[in-house]
């Protein structure tokens, strides 16, 4: 840093700058003290060390030849030592500057971590968010698909429940048909029977004189009754 540099090369010098006095007749050289060297503005040690290098060379100057010698350098001499200064300054501004701004980089750069790390911590709570939320999806798609699969299944049963109803119903309305025709085949066959039973009975009550007629009768008229009594008990 510029501080340091004119602290450790400067240390301890606080001089006053002289400037020489114009008109000053040859005779009076040897007795002749410059004037100190004016510049309005206050300087820097480096400044002030470069002034007394130079105000000492230009006194030896003047005692060695005139003070005309270095008349018309005084004020070139100070255009520079204010330039000089000038810069030093405005270094110095600069590098106060340049302080403050790494100072709010360090600021930003602390701030821009902090942020990267939040977003990092969003995006990684977001990607865990998005597969939640694929796997919820992919498990209602297989429950949907299972609800699906069931319903079909279901549909399935129930219309075979529905054709087997209609099979058995079909099945009953045909045994009640049979039934039925069983029924009347049955009571026509003991319609007929009971009229042969009545037919015989006559035929036998026509021949009860003949004693060999009369037997058979007899033991037809048995069997008739007979065979009639089972059936009844069979229609019953």
């Amino acid at each position: 840093m510029l501080d340091e540099e004119e602290s450790s090369s400067l240390q301890g010098e606080n001089l006053n700058h002289q400037s020489l006095a114009p008109g000053t007749s040859p005779a009076q050289q040897h007795q002749l003290k410059p004037s100190p060297l004016t510049i309005d503005a206050p300087m820097s040690d480096k400044v002030q060390s470069l002034a007394s290098n130079i105000y000492t060379e230009l006194e030896s100057l003047m005692r060695r030849y005139d003070e005309d010698v270095v008349k018309e350098l005084m004020p070139l001499v100070v255009s520079v030592l204010e330039g000089m200064e000038r810069a030093i300054s405005e270094r110095r501004s600069q590098e106060a500057e340049l302080e403050m701004l790494r100072e709010d980089h360090d600021q930003l750069l602390a701030q821009f971590e902090r942020e990267r790390k939040e977003r990092k911590s969003a995006e990684e709570r977001l990607m865990q968010a998005e597969d939640a939320v694929a796997e919820e999806r992919v498990r209602r798609l297989e429950e949907r698909e299972t609800a699906q699969s069931t319903a079909r299944l279901l549909e399935l049963k129930a219309r075979n429940a529905h054709e087997l109803a209609s099979r058995l119903e079909e099945k009953e309305a045909e045994a009640r048909r049979e039934f039925q025709r069983l029924h009347e085949r049955h009571s026509e066959l003991l319609r007929s029977h009971t009229e042969h039973v009545d037919r015989t009975r006559a035929i036998m009550a026509a021949n009860e004189q003949k004693s060999s007629a009369s037997f058979v009768g007899r033991g037809v008229l048995v069997d008739s009754d007979e065979f009639a009594d089972q059936r009844r008990c069979d229609v019953t």
